[in-house]
């Protein structure tokens, strides 16, 4: 992979932000909590989004 996209694992600034490499997971609400906590189904939707 690093060869396909040499500039993967490099910071990269933005605007006031330096990242430490360009992979990037926004901030989102996913409203899956259960009565407050987070359920079965929150945990498995992070687990889903993980990545491989």
């Amino acid at each position: 992979m690093q060869r396909q996209f040499p500039k993967t694992f490099s910071p990269i600034q933005l605007r006031h932000k330096m990242l430490r490499n360009r992979i990037v997971f926004g901030a989102h609400t996913a409203n899956m909590a259960e009565d407050g906590p987070p359920g079965e189904h929150h945990i498995g939707y992070y687990a889903g989004r993980r990545w491989r």
